[in-house]
């Protein structure tokens, strides 16, 4: 039986994926110092972290519990089909620079 209550985890997780998606793709770290004089004098310093996409996606994965099934497991398992389907995947996991260093 399939689990209902994960379906609006994972709407949550794509559509925050979808936001994101907009992001930098690099990592930046900048510093704004603003100073207003006045009466009172007020310094503000902004720090702005861009991470790209791939990084957001294990961060997402790492903050919520995602249920995983395995196909090569779940319904039925079947002998070989693991190291199968690992060695016809491996290409297009490979072609994914970001993921796959």
């Amino acid at each position: 039986m399939r689990n209902i209550t994960r379906k609006p985890l994972l709407a949550l997780t794509v559509a925050l994926i979808t936001l994101l998606a907009g992001c930098t793709s690099t990592k930046t770290t900048t510093s704004t110092p603003t100073v207003t004089t006045s009466t009172s004098s007020t310094i503000t310093i902004t720090t702005v972290i861009s991470y790209s996409i791939t990084e957001l996606e294990y961060r997402l994965f790492a903050q919520f519990d995602v249920f995983w099934c395995d196909p090569d497991f779940y319904p039925v398992a079947r002998p070989g089909t693991e190291s199968g389907n690992t060695v016809a995947q491996f290409p297009s996991i490979e072609a994914n620079s970001s993921q796959f260093n």
